[in-house]
């Protein structure tokens, strides 16, 4: 079974530091309808099976923020400086409710998350079997706001059937010669990213039936979103597609905003140094 560190995952995603190396596609990721900053394109199926996992157990956040250039406990982190900078600055790791769920001594569970909620996103595993998501609350020092990804790039697709409240089905890989409704479910995305992106283009008729028309525009949204063109909606391309259909999105109260990208966190809830279970500093 594969866990990296997180010194291990600092090296198996250091292309994707802060934008450091181009060509690494960052993609700007919304959580209950709310963005929370640059993910690295291979880590948004499992952002999004993340927040399933919340919504399947009826967690519902207050705060979340992924994405901030810092290092950990204030340290100097930028492109030439890496060895302190926090997940955040990869775009690995997010936080959730700080004030509700604290970075202190004490019981794990001294916070909002409940033991079935934790279970629910540990449990999510990629298809080789491997647990993608850590979460903080385990540490000797318990940091219960924190989860972050254990897995390099090329093991983070998700296994669905260990997604709580939606399983792998056809949604999943969908592409020419498809019908039905998760067909139309694909083009009424399309169409609505279409309209506030690309108001030129002519909507797609939503009859569930993936034809060259349906094909051609799935390949210009996965240009503009920095995906590969292949004109079949993969996990990545739909769990990104879907933000733009209503029915998908649940909305975070407006008095309730998550730290904006680059933004830094209230000082008295930046995680210093936590210690991980055997001695491990956490990094």
């Amino acid at each position: 079974m594969v866990r990296l560190t997180t010194r291990g995952v600092r090296t198996a995603w250091a292309q994707w530091l802060d934008h450091c190396i181009t060509g690494s596609p960052f993609t700007d990721v919304h959580v209950w309808g709310q963005t929370i900053g640059g993910v690295p394109t291979p880590a948004v199926e499992a952002v999004k099976a993340w927040e399933q996992a919340h919504k399947a157990t009826l967690y519902t956040p207050s705060s979340v923020w992924a994405y901030n250039m810092r290092g950990i406990g204030g340290a100097p982190c930028s492109c030439t400086n890496d060895g302190r900078c926090s997940l955040h600055a990869y775009g690995l790791a997010i936080d959730v409710d700080p004030r509700d769920n604290p970075y202190s001594w004490g019981s794990p569970w001294n916070g909002k998350y409940t033991r079935p909620q934790v279970a629910a996103v540990e449990g999510i595993l990629n298809v080789h079997g491997d647990p993608i998501w850590a979460w903080g609350g385990r540490w000797d020092k318990p940091d219960r706001m924190h989860w972050q990804v254990q897995q390099p790039p090329i093991r983070m697709q998700v296994d669905w059937a260990t997604v709580p409240g939606r399983k792998e089905d056809d949604d999943m890989a969908v592409g020419p010669g498809a019908s039905g409704n998760a067909v139309k479910k694909i083009q009424k995305g399309l169409n609505s990213w279409a309209k506030l992106h690309r108001p030129a283009l002519e909507p797609l008729v939503v009859d569930g039936l993936y034809g060259p028309a349906t094909q051609t525009r799935v390949k210009q949204y996965q240009a503009a979103a920095d995906l590969e063109q292949t004109g079949v909606v993969d996990g990545v391309t739909m769990a990104l597609l879907m933000e733009y259909v209503p029915d998908w999105v649940d909305v975070v109260p407006p008095h309730d905003h998550p730290v904006p990208e680059h933004a830094h966190p209230p000082s008295s809830v930046v995680p210093d140094h936590g210690h991980l279970p055997g001695g491990v500093v956490r990094e």
